[in-house]
């Protein structure tokens, strides 16, 4: 179960739909239970801003690959990993920061993906297969992985 999960959704002066301004924040363990918690609070987020179907199921998948990531790169069950969603009228953002040793995009197994036999490995290219730009930041004890996803113009 989650460490603690804190929700941020400030629709003051809005209507039902609009999405500018939304956040989410979970503080999770380290750990597999940890990966549903995610997604199931993500893809609820997800759902309240009224987003179109395959937008919330691509969005929750793409945050169930990253922080399994994250539980496999951290080094402890005890550690911590962070999950953000943010959203304004144009992009939906997914931050998810681990106390892992990251790894560089441009690395030949990361860009290219696993060999045709190997069964794990995967995660990150679904990820960028379901988002617009994935980015990784590394420091000596944290990385930092955002995925953004372009949304369409709303309707009035």
């Amino acid at each position: 179960m989650s460490l603690a999960r804190m929700r941020s959704d400030d629709r003051t002066g809005r209507a039902d739909g609009q999405r500018s301004g939304s956040v989410l924040h979970l503080r999770l363990r380290a750990a597999i239970d940890s990966v549903p918690t995610a997604r199931h609070t993500v893809r609820s987020w997800l759902d309240e801003l009224e987003l179109p179907r395959d937008v919330v199921e691509d969005l929750a998948l793409a945050v169930t690959e990253l922080v399994t990531n994250a539980v496999e790169a951290s080094p402890s069950a005890a550690s911590e990993i962070s999950v953000q969603a943010s959203c304004n009228d144009h992009h939906i953002y997914l931050e998810v920061v681990d106390d892992g040793p990251g790894f560089d995009l441009d690395d030949t197994n990361v860009a290219h993906g696993p060999g045709p036999q190997s069964i794990r490995g995967r995660g990150l290219s679904i990820v960028q297969a379901l988002v617009d730009l994935v980015s990784v930041e590394r420091s000596a004890e944290r990385t930092r992985v955002i995925a953004t996803r372009r949304l369409a113009p709303q309707r009035s």
